[in-house]
């Protein structure tokens, strides 16, 4: 088996930039419940205290922007580490799809079946073994078929022989179309 490294980031980008939109719209409409809690907690704190301890009231106000937006800061640090390691995600789901479809348009051109494997850490690594499983059979019923034709061609060959000339032109006719079934 050859191992493959990974030569793009971005496979099927429409794919992989749309799920990872999803997962950064997920993100984004979750994460407004947390400034709104941020912002509420530290109100009902300031209401709580404000006519107790006023100055501990006043120190919560004039923290609370900078750790707003030091929360915010994280928040798009986490965010942009989600869309990349969705990036990384949807390239196991694409590189195999992909991988298939180069395969089936490369048999078209070439003709001749070679396995199919995909990387160690793809998904789908169920499809490459039922392929190839499948690719054997084809392979071991178009050899017993060939057999078959090989003794049918051989046999009119034979009989060809012992024919009038009449017959004997239509037998070769269909020998030769026989012999043309070996390059297929």
């Amino acid at each position: 088996m050859v191992i493959q490294k990974r030569k793009k980031i971005l496979i099927n980008p429409k794919f992989q930039i749309r799920i990872g939109l999803y997962l950064l719209g997920a993100i984004v409409a979750s994460t407004f419940a947390f400034p709104i809690t941020i912002e509420f907690v530290f109100r009902k704190i300031v209401s709580e205290v404000a006519p107790w301890v006023p100055h501990t009231a006043e120190h919560y106000e004039n923290i609370k922007i900078p750790l707003q937006c030091a929360l915010m800061a994280f928040w798009a640090i986490f965010t942009s580490a989600g869309f990349i390691i969705c990036i990384f995600l949807t390239h196991r789901v694409a590189g195999p799809i992909y991988k298939l479809t180069k395969y089936l348009k490369d048999f078209t051109t070439i003709g001749e079946a070679q396995p199919l494997y995909f990387r160690k850490h793809d998904y789908f690594l169920e499809v490459p073994a039922a392929f190839n499983t499948m690719l054997e059979g084809l392979q071991t019923k178009t050899r017993n078929h060939q057999a078959v034709l090989d003794e049918i061609n051989h046999t009119l060959s034979e009989l060809s022989t012992q024919m009038d000339d009449s017959k004997k032109a239509v037998v070769q006719d269909v020998c030769r179309k026989l012999s043309s079934l070996e390059n297929l």
